[in-house]
């Protein structure tokens, strides 16, 4: 069985005038069935805006299985094999992970491009930044890579800025003026790269494949875009929400049940095609490894067969349906189909480390400091990320004693399993010198790694703790107060943040400020904040906070609250009315 990816249906395995993917593998003896699920531009154009609430998670839980299901009926095999590109490949290990009865009916799969582990592209990682905007700010039909008839004055910008995007890293060897043709397959083939990133190199592309695009490409419901951003953001499958129901340990452990190579093009700029390796070694590894063991151990012994191939000078589809295809990629799929055990990976090349794991994704946040006695106390504040098979199990400090730590319940309507927003005490040592902490996620695979470096000197608040006696600076209490931080737009939030770095002046000596209170609207969570109204109360919220918070959107404030005790409260923007 054959499974397409986003914006697109069947027709890219049997292209007419190449020798495509479906006539390559029933050649080779095998009975291939296509399926056109709720995604496919055949499929979808006949929904109504009611019939296209869902996500990916609706596409693993109902369409895979129960294709699954009637191929097995109609053949009377108790299983079959699998191929899925893109959004057919991640949803086919959704629906596995999910349900131990699917994989169950599967002999072996190959997959290319979204893999359980995802790393989107250079130029996706921009545009999973862009994910609210898109979310938010686009009307849904703009996902459209065929222009509307009669389009508006938007949908002509969207143009303007798809040819420039498509274009603007366009080499000689692979320009689009050397394949003729109509302005409309042009458009087409520019509104998929500016949508998605570049999905294929020209230069292995049929003419009459290019020309085929304005009738094999097709829209893409806007939740499933928003499904793709918390995928490439969170760098693993995910459910609708963000949260990681799919890849944990025991899903695997329990559920997966059949071989799987993941391919991949090493030109593609959708995905990166080191997701493909990195998949592989980490599949491998909780599968064919004891749990008592190193459970990420590339060396570990063989009970289901797990590979990699990575094709040199092809990008995201190509593999799919090149001119070329057939001759460099194609053999691959059949020979590991046929005998897993067989078939080698693409190279030895390991692992990347992932340090930002051990980071959190907002935070560490300073939120008290506070003497007892002869003793000195901080409390800090973090949400941990959530690892990519199993949660992490708590913060750790090194540099001081940790005496407490506090377990904050996600809030509604999305707890999650394991709360992951921390706040942890520590009684701080040789108080006459320098504090200089490290604060980590207590992940077992990255002990290595030193997390976030918290290093305090001449802070006011710190002189104030340090002091034999409070008596002297009882007189004096310096502090800021703040509220009303409205980002703007996504490209604006910079200059919101810039604020924070001309507080951070008057907190870092001892005649600073020694408390930070922002008294409210941290974020603006109601209409005035967005154009288009969002469905999911978790997104809503959750990534406004992450945008205003996190260091990598906002590193003036995660630096500024990092250094200085502060105390948060909320006001009604942040809430809904």
């Amino acid at each position: 069985m054959l499974l397409h990816g986003l914006a697109q249906g069947s027709q890219i395995f049997w292209l007419q005038d190449i020798y495509n993917l479906a006539a390559y593998f029933h050649d080779e003896g095998f009975d291939v069935w296509l399926l056109d699920y709720r995604l496919s531009n055949l499929v979808l154009p006949n929904l109504s805006a009611e019939q296209r609430n869902w996500s990916m998670d609706e596409i693993a839980q109902f369409d895979i299985p129960q294709a699954i299901a009637r191929v097995c009926a109609l053949t009377e095999h108790e299983k079959i094999s699998v191929f899925g590109h893109c959004v057919g490949a991640c949803t086919l290990a959704m629906a596995a992970l999910r349900d131990a009865d699917v994989g169950a009916r599967i002999e072996a799969a190959v997959t290319n491009a979204i893999h359980p582990w995802v790393i989107a592209s250079p130029a996706n990682q921009f545009r999973a930044k862009l994910g609210n905007f898109y979310r938010e700010w686009v009307p849904g039909d703009i996902l459209d890579p065929n222009p509307a008839v009669g389009a508006g004055g938007l949908q002509n910008i969207v143009d303007r800025l798809a040819f420039s995007m498509a274009r603007m890293n366009e080499g000689t060897d692979d320009d689009h003026l050397e394949y003729g043709g109509s302005e409309l397959e042009h458009s087409v083939c520019d509104r998929m790269s500016f949508l998605y990133g570049r999905m294929w190199s020209h230069k292995n592309l049929d003419p009459t494949t290019h020309a085929a695009f304005p009738r094999m490409l097709g829209p893409a419901p806007a939740s499933v875009y928003q499904h793709l951003y918390y995928h490439s953001s969170l760098r693993r499958i995910t459910d609708a929400n963000g949260e990681n129901t799919y890849l944990t340990d025991g899903n695997i452990r329990n559920h997966w049940q059949f071989p799987i190579l993941f391919v991949h093009g090493n030109d593609s700029c959708v995905f990166n095609p080191h997701s493909a390796r990195r998949s592989a070694y980490r599949l491998h590894g909780i599968l064919n490894t004891p749990p008592a063991t190193d459970r990420l151990d590339p060396e570990a012994v063989e009970r289901i067969p797990v590979r990699f191939k990575i094709y040199p000078d092809y990008g995201h589809m190509d593999v799919v349906f090149g001119k070329d295809a057939h001759k460099t990629c194609f053999q691959d799929y059949v020979d590991f189909l046929r005998a897993p055990g067989a078939v080698s990976n693409s190279d030895n090349e390991p692992d990347r480390d992932e340090t930002y794991a051990a980071l959190p994704v907002t935070g560490p946040i300073l939120r008290a400091a506070w003497k007892q006695g002869d003793k000195r106390y901080i409390r800090l504040w973090a949400e941990l990320r959530t690892n990519v098979t199993y949660q992490p199990d708590k913060l750790v400090v090194a540099g001081g004693q940790e005496i407490a730590e506090f377990e904050l319940e996600a809030p509604e309507p999305e707890p999650a399993a394991v709360p992951r927003f921390r706040m942890i005490d520590v009684e701080l040592k040789h108080t006459n010198a320098p504090i200089h902490l490290t604060l980590r996620g207590g992940i077992e695979d990255h002990d290595g790694y030193r997390g976030a470096e918290l290093m305090y000197s001449e802070q006011a608040w710190w002189q104030r703790l340090r002091a034999v006696s409070g008596d002297q600076h009882q007189a004096r209490m310096c502090f800021v107060v703040g509220s009303c931080r409205y980002p703007g737009s996504i490209v604006d939030n910079a200059l919101s943040d810039k604020v924070y770095a001309a507080i951070q002046e008057h907190t870092m000596t001892a005649e600073g400020a020694q408390m930070l209170f922002l008294i409210g609207d941290q974020i603006y969570a109601d209409a005035t904040d967005q154009l288009i109204a969002v469905q999911s109360p978790k997104a809503k919220y959750t990534d406004r906070y992450r945008r205003a918070f996190a260091a990598e959107s906002s590193p003036h404030f995660a630096r500024l609250v990092a250094q200085i005790p502060t105390h948060f409260a909320l006001d009604d923007h942040e809430k809904r009315r």
